[in-house]
């Protein structure tokens, strides 16, 4: 089955739904979030207090701050330069 993006609302309803009682098989009727969905959902719940799941490690930054690029670009350039083979 594809993977497709739940809302944290939609999450949030469907932990509620589902500590008031009602079962997996009518909140995917209702809300269409499947029954793996929802474990993973409460599992979350109970371990984090949340619906989902943030990454405790970011990993790295997506954007070079100026000193950043201006390191990148000396490193790339020095590379470049030393491995170029001069053709007469």
């Amino acid at each position: 089955m594809p993977r497709r993006f739940i809302s944290r609302e939609s999450k949030e309803k469907a932990l509620e739904l589902s500590l008031r009682g009602v079962t997996d098989g009518e909140i995917l009727e209702y809300l269409g979030i499947t029954k793996s969905t929802m474990k993973r959902v409460r599992r979350n719940y109970r371990r984090t207090g949340d619906v989902v799941q943030v990454p405790t490690c970011p990993g790295r930054p997506r954007i070079l701050t100026g000193l950043n690029a201006q390191v990148s670009g000396n490193v790339s350039e020095s590379f470049f330069f030393t491995n170029v083979s001069l053709v007469y």
